[in-house]
């Protein structure tokens, strides 16, 4: 089995996620494009609505999301976006400050940040405007980018992946006497050699 994708549970704050208007379009003035456009190839390979955006002329951009949300914990934006060959700057809450390149290819761009605040929004700023093409947007807690979570008039919540091999089908690829086991990982909530201590189930892996 070759890319094998099993996931957490995550929920996208965002509503209408698929072509959603931003909350706040008119980051350093008024945009001067902020529409949406019909028929255009999505990067699922399908045809559907986008939005298109052009920030106001002297620079400029927008923000999705809103200001109430669970301060603390880590918050992950991303967006699929197109254009012709420009850059923008994204950020989540103020924070995670990354520039981006953007080319005529769909591209999924990301940040992530922790606000001491209740903030859970996500921008994009323009210093020389271009039309850009956007789709898919996604604000989720949590300190990486995971798969898309499409959501139409509420948030949605993609539930926990659990996959499992049993019984013969296990047998068959797998000696229980003579074998051996290759695990590559990284904790993403905090634990470390500092704060671990003596207890080592943290990192065991079990077959059973």
């Amino acid at each position: 089995c070759k890319g094998l994708l099993i996931e957490e549970t995550r929920t996208n704050k965002i509503t209408y996620s698929n072509a959603p208007g931003m909350s706040s379009p008119n980051l350093g003035g008024n945009p001067q494009t902020n529409d949406t456009v019909n028929n255009i190839t999505l990067p699922t390979g399908e045809k559907g609505d986008v939005r298109r955006y052009l920030a106001a002329s002297g620079g400029g951009g927008g923000r999705w999301g809103a200001y109430s949300g669970t301060s603390g914990v880590p918050k992950t934006g991303s967006v699929w976006v197109r254009s012709g060959t420009t850059t923008a700057t994204i950020d989540v809450s103020d924070g995670g400050v990354k520039n981006v390149s953007i080319t005529e290819e769909w591209q999924r761009v990301t940040t992530t940040y922790t606000p001491n605040n209740a903030y859970e929004f996500f921008d994009i700023y323009f210093p020389s405007p271009t039309t850009i093409y956007y789709w898919g947007v996604q604000i989720e807690e949590g300190a990486f980018m995971t798969s898309y979570i499409p959501t139409n008039n509420a948030t949605a919540t993609r539930g926990l992946d659990i996959c499992y091999i049993d019984g013969q089908d296990l047998l068959d690829f797998y000696n229980p006497v003579e074998s051996t086991i290759l695990v590559d990982y990284s904790h993403f909530d905090g634990v470390t050699s500092t704060n671990l201590g003596t207890d080592a189930r943290v990192y065991r892996v079990r077959l059973a």
